[in-house]
């Protein structure tokens, strides 16, 4: 009688063991949470341009220096005057546990530009007037072929978010934008 509950025991410990490592394998896999912007369609939609006439310029489209699809945004601020575009996302929580989330893009300065333009990237909170920076980071571009910028990696606060790239010094292709949220390694 004690050998078959020694049994029955055993047996319901594997079983448990099983499932749980079954639930952990589901979980990990879980998709998550993004958001991907390469300038496709009419990307006025989605981005809001700034830029001073006569001193700067954002040109949201088709061209020639895209990094995939056919359009790019590109951005000419030959001084100091920078020219800029912004996006509001919103990207969902894909898990009630702690979650990291990340920016990236894909950037380069224009070949024929001789000069180092810098370009300033950010990952705001939506609301108030401007919004509250969680990360900006300022880069120095001597590439004249597409590298890739994470620029931002943060604990999940809020779903509203806005992207932000600020060009000066010069001609700039950005495109292939994404900020994605995951679940924390615990």
């Amino acid at each position: 009688m004690f050998r078959n509950r020694r049994r029955w025991i055993v047996a319901a410990v594997m079983s448990l063991a099983m499932t749980g490592a079954g639930l952990v394998d589901g979980t990990s896999a879980q998709a998550a949470s993004s958001v991907t912007d390469g300038f496709e369609g009419n990307p006025y939609d989605r981005w809001t341009a700034q830029d001073q006439p006569g001193d700067s310029l954002v040109w949201l489209g088709n061209h020639l220096q895209r990094r995939t699809g056919t359009n790019a945004a590109m951005f000419d601020a030959p001084f100091e005057v920078p020219a800029r575009i912004s996006r509001e996302i919103v990207v969902d929580r894909p898990t009630p546990q702690p979650v990291t989330c990340a920016a990236e893009a894909w950037v380069k300065k224009s070949p024929s530009e001789t000069g180092s333009p810098r370009i300033r990237m950010g990952i705001r909170t939506t609301g108030t007037s401007e919004g509250i920076y969680i990360e900006i980071h300022t880069y120095t571009l001597t590439n004249t072929t597409y590298a890739h910028a994470s620029f931002a990696s943060f604990d999940y606060q809020t779903p509203n978010l806005t992207v932000v790239f600020s060009v000066t010094g010069g001609i700039v292709y950005l495109d292939d934008v994404t900020v994605w949220c995951y679940k924390k390694i615990q």
